[in-house]
């Protein structure tokens, strides 16, 4: 089963970077890859995100980042001031607790960095105060393949629908809802 997992892997990334060999040359073009990979929670998104990369990174020598949507979550400040902030805080991790249009925005810098602004940070969770804290992963202007994962990221609502049309490609990760259950 790991062999087949680690398979799987490799030839993602291998499809995803469109490189048989970690010697071919890569392009000379500036384009970066992007990634939004989707499911729920306990699904393993951000472990399939950061085996991806570590591919990326070993296989075919490109840079590769990983960026997780949690950082985006608001914070319970930010659910303190909402209508009912007792729903707010019971439903927190459902999609109008995070800041959407923070994340597309995100993304958005990331897919038009340049030079002018050579690392962008991406938010990040606290778990131990479970809350957002602004200074995450840096985003550097040389990245080659960046890794966004989240629960929301495929959404056909607004804003997150908009991620679709920013990113190279979409990988919705299925798993069974019984398998589900047995990691939250």
């Amino acid at each position: 089963m790991e062999q087949r997992v680690a398979d799987n892997y490799a030839n993602l990334s291998k499809q995803k970077t469109g490189r048989d060999s970690p010697v071919e040359e890569r392009p000379q073009h500036k384009h970066r890859y992007m990634i939004a990979i989707a499911d729920g929670p306990g699904s393993g998104k951000y472990t399939i995100a950061g085996d991806i990369s570590e591919r990326i990174r070993k296989d075919h020598k490109l840079s590769c980042s990983v960026a997780s949507v949690e950082g985006f979550l608001l914070s319970k400040a930010d659910l303190d001031k909402m209508d009912d902030p007792e729903k707010a805080h019971a439903r927190r991790g459902a999609e109008w607790t995070f800041d959407g249009e923070g994340m597309v925005d995100f993304i958005r810098r990331c897919r038009h960095q340049t030079e002018m602004e050579k690392q962008i940070r991406t938010p990040d969770f606290d778990e131990e105060a479970m809350d957002p804290h602004p200074h995450g992963e840096i985003v550097d202007v040389e990245t080659q393949v960046l890794i966004f994962e989240g629960i929301y990221l495929l959404s056909d609502t607004e804003p997150w629908k908009e991620t679709q049309e920013l990113v190279d490609d979409k990988w919705f990760v299925h798993v069974e809802p019984r398998v589900l259950l047995g990691c939250l």
